[in-house]
């Protein structure tokens, strides 16, 4: 994901090639009614559904290298935003590899994060893995605080792509914090009221993924909303079945009666979690309950932890 050990390897490091703010730089770019800089040469990125962030304007791409104009501290004044990267080439003897970086974060002519580290972002703990080279964003999550967002786009590893935002306050950034997905994603929307929705990587019982929505907290990070239910995406070529018998309860609650449920080798479905610790279970034959889990796939199966893999046969775990 964007958190990475930093790279062990000690090399010398050259600058390969260099997209640097001014580049491609010019005047504020007017906005299309989808939110993107009409200068950009790219198309609508609203959502094959309806995308009610682009419909309020609360997404604008830019290239890399592009200049914004955006206040961006609610002073009421623009600030002009620009953001850079580099292909840094590493050698040692007969060993090379290309790394790209964000190299700049720049604001009003200065540079928010340090080039010269490995790790530009090491202030902040993350670390881009396969950040993207084309576009930046500024986004608005709040309409109503009169502040505005610098959003990067991570495509990680293994599918895992995040958009990383940034705010500015008192001459410098803060780290926000991230949502999964990219802003032109089916799923992804930013309405505006201080939430956001995307599809989400799931934490318990398997390797699936469900549409979530986010907030703002009291620190002004974006969080994961606490009590939501996620309905986890459809997948027809997941078919778990029931191989041993399950302890389940009535409610999300402990003190909720229980039952069992017989690894008799029913299919199993899991139409909801609140991505915490319960998962909901029904049966190809209607049995019903929930399943509470300690971590990923530990299943509290009567008293005694199990793994999910020893209840289900047949559930998905991608590597």
């Amino acid at each position: 994901m964007i958190k990475k050990i930093l790279l062990l390897f000690s090399a010398i490091i050259m600058v390969s090639s260099l997209i640097a703010c001014g580049d491609n730089a010019g005047t504020e770019s007017d906005t299309t009614i989808a939110g993107i800089p009409s200068g950009s040469e790219t198309t609508s990125f609203e959502s094959e559904s309806e995308s009610t962030a682009a419909e309020v304007l609360t997404i604008e791409r830019y290239k890399i290298g592009e200049t914004a104009k955006a206040d961006l501290d609610g002073d009421g004044n623009a600030d002009e935003v620009c953001v850079g990267v580099e292909t840094v080439t590493h050698s040692e003897g007969e060993f090379s590899y290309d790394e790209i970086r964000f190299t700049k974060i720049d604001i009003n002519g200065k540079n928010m994060i340090d080039p010269s580290k490995e790790n530009p972002f090491d202030r902040f703990d993350i670390w881009y893995e396969n950040p993207d080279t084309e576009f930046y964003y500024i986004t608005d999550i709040d309409i109503n605080d009169g502040k505005k967002e610098i959003a990067l786009v991570d495509y990680g590893s293994n599918d895992w792509t995040v958009t990383t935002f940034f705010r500015y306050e008192n001459g410098d950034i803060k780290y926000i914090k991230f949502i999964e997905g990219m802003p032109y994603d089916s799923y992804f929307e930013l309405p505006g009221d201080g939430t956001a929705s995307s599809m989400i990587h799931l934490s318990l019982l398997q390797t699936w993924r469900g549409v979530a929505k986010y907030e703002l907290d009291a620190n002004g990070e974006i969080v994961l909303s606490k009590g939501q239910l996620i309905e986890p995406a459809k997948n027809d070529y997941v078919k778990p079945v029931i191989v041993k018998d399950l302890t389940v309860f009535a409610e999300m609650d402990k003190a909720s009666e229980t039952s069992v449920i017989s690894g008799d080798g029913d299919f199993a479905y899991f139409p909801l979690t609140d991505n915490e610790h319960w998962v909901k279970i029904e049966t190809a034959a209607g049995k019903t309950g929930w399943i509470y889990l300690e971590g990923w796939t530990q299943i509290d199966n009567g008293g005694k932890n199990m793994e999910s893999s020893e209840i289900f046969d047949g559930l998905l775990f991608a590597g």
